[in-house]
């Protein structure tokens, strides 16, 4: 028998229950001597393990003449056929090893947890040896290893990668050494609320109707939140129906914790944060609605603070993380620092230690605020962050997030926020009533957490990454901060111009990222006290 024989209508069907056809197809593999289907033009392999297989080029040429690429395609998108496929391969792998010992095939003896490329996440190298040989590689690399982050346009194999970026020390080197640690990953990721997708559809004309579904988004996006590997996800746009059954379901099963705050009002997304349960506790949580009635805070955004206790030390090892998306209105740059500023005066209170006066106490426990910001990084708003004060006079509203085209609307109201909120707005903190007079310049905004940008963007290079694309916009909105000695930023990965994503994968969402949006992540050290 051929390969062609094993196919009706373009579609490779075999019957995990009928050993004899079974049996036929691993003797049409070995007599082929190859443990896999190659892909006619790239030759690159599809089905794979996770150990060193190598094919003489012959092999090659001989299966690639009986395998197309629209063959491939549709099996790749069938995950119930990809699985029988999985312990067919698995099988002949076997049988290879032990009826081919003529062909050039090398196999470790580990062939239990066989992957599929595209559908189980596996990148595969193809490289060229000396003379006809070629050897395929199949076993995932590190990132450590490969440069490479394993988010999904990494792993389209289209030629963009997107590289870890490793921070310099500042001096921390005998510090790396000398204390004990532990190390950890975070992802920020705005993952496209469905309903609201659809209710803007002209944000996303160049882009197929398929990959605009929602079991097809789901499947990238669940493939890639395993290949990042992150320990902490910090997720905006989460739908309220898609929680439970689909967020939940997926990290529960993968040995997480979650917490889930919808938006406020009739809107159906909201922010979710997930945590490795073998590394992090949850010690409380508070949620933050961003809708004051009867003022300038009218929107329904929300904010998400989880305090977390590293499993790896005793109770004094915690860990704040804030999660939240801003208002995306680019003209309403007061609404954006007002939800801002709450956000920070919920997360000054809940991080702060009470210490920091003296003898090496730390003002605030080690912390993280995560998010869609939707400001970019030379925005004035990116800049309260970092620098903990912002000048308001002069500042128009439509200049706050540094969004599209320069709309300078109207000056900031002052104050920004409401009178019976008792925040004061210098300092983003919560005060007594009969403080409220002390409230100093009113022109100035801060807070006293010194945070930094887990992202570093050389000079006048900020503008050219982006996090966002539609067939509309592009931008970089989605930011990770930190703050605290004892946390120590040792890479992060890197983000992609407009037109390297546009000429590799296309707009955004597409057959390969299930989002509008890239993930942003970032590797740190927790040093204990």
């Amino acid at each position: 028998m051929e390969f062609r024989d094993f196919y009706n209508e373009n579609i490779l069907t075999i019957d995990n229950g009928n050993t004899e056809q079974i049996e036929q197809f691993q003797n049409t593999l070995c007599k082929n001597c190859s443990a896999g289907l190659m892909l006619a033009d790239s030759i690159r392999l599809t089905l794979i393990f996770n150990t060193p297989i190598w094919y003489t080029f012959e092999d090659i040429q001989e299966i690639s003449q009986r395998v197309t690429v629209c063959q491939l395609t549709v099996e790749m998108n069938n995950l119930q056929k990809s699985r029988i496929i999985l312990h067919i391969v698995m099988l002949t792998a076997n049988k290879l090893k032990n009826t081919c010992p003529s062909k050039q095939h090398h196999m470790t003896k580990s062939l239990s947890s066989m992957l599929l490329t595209r559908i189980f996440n596996v990148r595969t190298f193809v490289t060229r040896k000396s003379n006809s040989a070629v050897g395929v590689s199949a076993q995932q690399p590190s990132s450590d290893e490969s440069g490479d982050c394993l988010d999904a346009i990494s792993r389209s194999g289209l030629g963009v990668r997107r590289q870890w970026k490793f921070d310099k020390l500042n001096g921390r080197r005998k510090l790396l050494l000398d204390v004990r640690k532990a190390k950890f990953r975070i992802c920020s990721y705005n993952v496209l609320s469905q309903t609201i997708m659809e209710r803007t559809m002209h944000l996303y004309r160049n882009c197929q109707a398929e990959n605009l579904l929602w079991q097809n988004r789901w499947q990238r996006l669940s493939m890639e939140f395993d290949s990042i590997d992150a320990d902490l996800f910090c997720l905006q746009e989460v739908q309220d129906m898609h929680y439970g059954n689909y967020f939940m379901q997926f990290f529960a099963d993968k040995g997480f914790g979650g917490l889930y705050k919808r938006r406020t009002g009739t809107k159906p997304d909201g922010c979710a944060i997930f945590w490795r349960l073998s590394r992090f506790s949850l010690v409380s949580h508070d949620a933050v609605d961003y809708h004051v009635p009867n003022s300038t805070l009218d929107r329904d955004n929300v904010g998400l603070i989880a305090s977390l206790r590293l499993q790896d030390g005793d109770e004094r090892q915690r860990l704040v993380v804030a999660n939240t998306h801003l208002l995306y209105n680019c003209a309403r740059g007061d609404i954006k620092l007002g939800q801002l500023a709450l956000l920070l005066a919920h997360l000054q209170l809940i991080a702060g230690t009470g210490n920091g006066d003296g003898d090496g106490d730390e003002p605030f426990e080690p912390l993280l605020l995560c998010g869609d910001l939707n400001s970019t990084p030379q925005s004035p708003l990116i800049s309260l962050l970092k620098q903990g004060k912002l000048r308001l006079e002069r500042l128009h509203s439509g200049q706050v997030s540094g969004q599209g085209s320069p709309v300078v609307g109207p000056l900031l109201r002052r104050p920004l926020l409401p009178a019976h909120l008792n925040i004061y707005e210098p300092t983003c903190t919560f005060q007594q009533h009969q403080q409220r007079q002390h409230y100093g310049n009113p022109a100035v905004i801060g807070h006293r957490i010194p945070l930094k940008s887990s992202y570093k963007f050389p000079a006048g290079e900020a503008s050219r990454w982006i996090s966002f694309l539609s067939s509309c916009d592009s931008a970089m909105v989605d930011h990770i901060f930190y703050a605290s000695p004892r946390l120590h930023c040792i890479r992060y990965c890197s983000l992609l111009s407009r037109d390297q994503v546009i000429s590799s994968v296309g707009f955004l969402p597409n057959a390969y990222c299930g989002s509008d949006h890239l993930p942003v992540i970032s590797d740190f050290y927790y040093f204990f006290k």
